[in-house]
């Protein structure tokens, strides 16, 4: 059978019934191809039930399609009915079989095969073809031994590739069995898929399952395997749509996925994880020409024993528990407790095959997964000012199974009598201007999706005369020190430890390790236009520092690094994807406080440099376009770049802006920056 072939499916329905009563088999040829017909009738067809002959003949229905109504016989109890059927395409036979149970003990036999718990199981219609993407890696692929249990029912069908295991052409339709034709093939094995089927056509009989593999072990999202454009999201799309164009009257009805594990492995921050996610299935559901924005999906949790192996995994799986209450239609099998094998990352066949019937009854969960306002925004509080303040906040745990597309921020000075709008704003802080010092106001923020507002929440704050001020438009500000040990932001949030060396906390500046990946990350994810600001001093040991961005030395992708530049001497090398390394040609002067600051404007293609220094300040602009990595946190020295870069620096304050600036705003911002750290006992150049 060749790729998109013609071959023969078998249904029955139901799958269990009394002695006696009617039941009917049906027999559809599909995947016909170029001048290809359906015969007018099959070349042979019977059905047995038990030691019974049913029925040796079967009479031509035309279209391709051939059913047969007949009665269960009162003289066997709990038999199966074996059926064997073939037709002759073009001078080729092909054949099919199935072994369905018919016959049941009592009148209620057939009830409940399918329940998941859930109340009554409604059977999908007769006669359809229901296909299933199975993605993910290597617990989607299923590397454990086989547990001896039931194996997929006759009739269940995979997508074969070209050199899989079911020796198959590519595209042909032939019977499931493990290892599937998945990417990855781990032989003896078992999947979680075979359970899943067994179940569903339990409570679907009269309908057929077709699986496409197309899971590899040791892939993730961070480590660009399962994002669109990657080799794995693109290969799984594609057999989706194959499957789909090459039978185009069957129906695919939800993915099936199962990962995580490799992003643990690779040290994706939870954070970092949930965007990618939600993109990757918003992508698919776009991607496979017949998913839309309601196809189920299942997604499983990793194993709880992870956590005592790999320190991010609790954050990963935390993300993936929540994922329902982000992605609408999508509903989460909760395996994290199941056992594993001693690797502790990989579920025993027993596991799997209660993970096969978890997904079954969460599938049956996603269809119904309707959408919802979103829950309220986490962690509120406001830092105050002088005639103004920051308010920040976390995102909701529950979005309502939809994305945040902002958040409203609101104000009120009479106990919440009344509201005044003050901002709608994509981040999770805002600086509110205007007030009045010495007056109480309550704050509000609103999440907003698709399906309206969600439930809002308040924090109150007073702002009084000689408060340090956030700058204005900053969605992350810091001033550093002794006094701030916890690294809290003038506009919320904090820096967060990324390795276990310390940053070091002096009077008015912290500073940096010597060591590779050391730095700190900020709650703020790379923007495509941002403008990036610190104000900093480098050591006499003069060598070559990170400072302040998302940049990776392999990639083409992330954000702005600033560094020094020991080799020519000067600093500000300002290093950028598709832009030249260039620099703001100022010399410094070693154990001397100045501000550096970067705006990239995307649009404009162009980025801009400023340095202060004692002899004046610095400016310089090119073109070119930064490429910016929304998977990626901003970063304060050297976390994505490499160990080469192992010069200390001190720094005392950092601000990140959620826009390009102009040479002359940056300088705006120095000359406020000045003011506020002679403050604090820094002179800045």
């Amino acid at each position: 059978m060749g790729a998109g072939g013609p071959v023969l499916l078998v249904s029955t329905s139901p799958v269990a019934l009394s002695a006696g009563a009617a039941f009917t088999v049906t027999v559809r040829l599909t995947g016909l191809t170029g001048d290809q017909t359906a015969p007018a009738s099959l070349s042979s067809f019977n059905v047995s039930v038990g030691a019974t002959t049913v029925s040796t003949t079967l009479a031509a229905s035309g279209g391709g399609v051939w059913t047969y109504t007949g009665t269960a016989p009162a003289s066997e109890s709990d038999a199966t009915a074996a059926i064997t059927a073939s037709a002759t395409v073009s001078g080729d036979t092909i054949s099919a079989a199935a072994a369905r149970a018919v016959i049941g003990t009592g009148a209620d036999a057939g009830a409940g095969d399918g329940d998941t718990g859930g109340g009554e199981v409604t059977p999908e219609p007769a006669g359809e073809t229901h296909v299933f993407l199975l993605a993910g890696q290597s617990n989607m692929v299923g590397i454990s031994g086989d547990d001896g249990g039931a194996d997929y029912p006759v009739g269940v069908m995979q997508f074969a590739r070209d050199g899989g295991p079911a020796g198959a052409a590519d595209g042909a339709l032939v019977q499931a069995a493990d290892p599937l034709d998945h990417q990855h093939v781990v032989e003896g094995s078992i999947s979680l898929a075979r359970q899943f089927c067994i179940e569903y056509q339990a409570a679907n009989p009269d309908v057929t399952i077709v699986l496409v593999p197309a899971a590899y072990g040791g892939t993730g999202l961070y480590p660009r395997n399962w994002r669109k454009g990657d080799t794995r999201y693109e290969w799984a799309v594609a057999r989706a749509n194959l499957c789909m164009t090459n039978n185009p009257d069957f129906i695919f009805k939800g993915i099936l996925w199962h990962q995580g594990e490799e992003d643990v492995y690779k040290g994706s921050t939870d954070d970092n994880y949930r965007t990618q996610i939600q993109t990757m299935f918003a992508n698919m559901r776009t991607d496979i020409v017949a998913a839309d924005e309601t196809t189920p999906i299942v997604a499983g949790e990793i194993a709880d024993v992870s956590y005592s192996t790999y320190q991010q995994a609790a954050g990963i799986k935390a993300v993936i528990s929540k994922l329902y209450s982000q992605i609408p239609y999508l509903a989460v099998a909760e395996t994290g407790a199941l056992a594993t094998s001693g690797d502790n990352i990989h579920f025993t066949g027993e596991s799997l095959r209660t993970m096969g019937s978890l997904y079954y009854a969460k599938w049956a969960e996603a269809q119904a997964a309707a959408v919802s306002q979103s829950g309220a925004v986490r962690n509120l509080g406001v830092v105050i000012g002088d005639g103004q303040a920051t308010v920040h906040w976390l995102y909701p745990e529950d979005q309502g199974g939809a994305t945040i597309d902002s958040y409203r921020v609101e104000y009120s000075s009479d106990g919440g009598s009344s509201w005044t709008t003050f901002s709608s704003t994509k981040w999770m802080s805002r600086v509110v201007t205007g007030l009045v010092n010495d007056t109480a106001y309550t704050f509000r923020v609103t999440p907003v999706t698709a399906f309206g507002d969600g439930v809002s929440v308040t924090a109150t704050g007073t702002p009084v005369a000689g408060a340090v001020n956030a700058e204005v438009e900053s969605v992350g500000h810091w001033l550093l020190g002794s006094d701030n040990t916890s690294r809290v932001g003038l506009s919320g949030g904090e820096l967060y430890q990324y390795s276990a060396t310390e940053w070091a906390d002096s009077a008015g500046y912290m500073t940096s390790p010597t060591t590779g990946a050391s730095g700190l990350l900020t709650h703020l994810d790379d923007p495509k236009d941002v403008t990036l600001a610190a104000v900093i001093r480098i050591p006499a040991d003069d060598l070559q520092s990170c400072i302040l961005g998302t940049l990776r030395d392999t990639s083409d992708e992330g954000g702005t690094l600033i560094c020094n530049d020991t080799t020519n001497g000067y600093l500000g090398l300002i290093r950028a994807p598709y832009v030249s390394n260039y620099y703001v040609q100022q010399a410094y002067t070693a154990g001397e406080w100045f501000f550096i600051a970067l705006s990239s404007n995307y649009d404009a293609s162009t980025v801009e440099g400023f340095k202060s220094s004692a002899g004046g300040s610095a400016t310089r602009s090119v073109a070119g376009r930064r490429i910016a990595s929304p998977y990626k946190k901003i970063a304060v020295g050297n976390v994505f770049f490499n160990a080469s870069t192992g010069g200390a620096i001190d720094m005392a304050e950092l601000m990140v802006f959620d826009r390009a600036m102009t040479s002359a705003e940056m300088a705006e911002v120095y000359a406020r920056s000045q003011s506020r750290l002679a403050a604090r006992g820094i002179t800045v150049a």
